[in-house]
């Protein structure tokens, strides 16, 4: 519980009850505490690839990763969480994608508006190949 609402809580005494249940239902809307994240793989290169996955926080914690993957040519791949909102200021990406018997590293680090409810991070594998990423929020 927020301190303030505590404080008036103290203050008011028992007539306070109304105050402090409004305290606490204005915080809950305010701030939501966890944030989706999710990450699309998009293959449009015309090609089939195998490849890794790891997504992290600001602290360097993974949150998605996925090893093993099968992106088949023209199909798109959901991969997703829920994470805490105050651990994603920054988030880095990093895609391992297989080809002709090397793995190529593909990363982006995105900055999401802290306000962000759902975080759609786009990974599309084109020709060469290589990875354009792009992103999306939903406040």
């Amino acid at each position: 519980m927020p301190l303030s609402c505590r404080r008036k809580f103290l203050q008011t005494g028992a007539a306070g009850l109304v105050g402090f249940a409004g305290c606490l239902n204005g915080d809950k809307k305010k701030h939501s505490e966890k944030t989706q994240v999710m990450l699309d793989i998009k293959n449009k290169s015309g090609d089939d690839y195998t490849g890794d996955i790891v997504v992290l926080d600001e602290n360097k914690s993974e949150f998605i990763g996925s090893d093993g993957n099968n992106w088949e040519e023209a199909t798109s791949e959901r991969y997703k969480s829920v994470h805490s909102k105050d651990r994603l200021d920054s988030i880095y990406v990093k895609i391992f994608l297989n080809y002709d018997g090397t793995t190529r590293r593909y990363k982006d680090t995105i900055e999401p508006p802290q306000n962000a409810e759902k975080i759609i991070i786009i990974a599309k594998i084109l020709e060469e190949p290589k990875i354009i990423f792009e992103d999306e929020y939903d406040n």
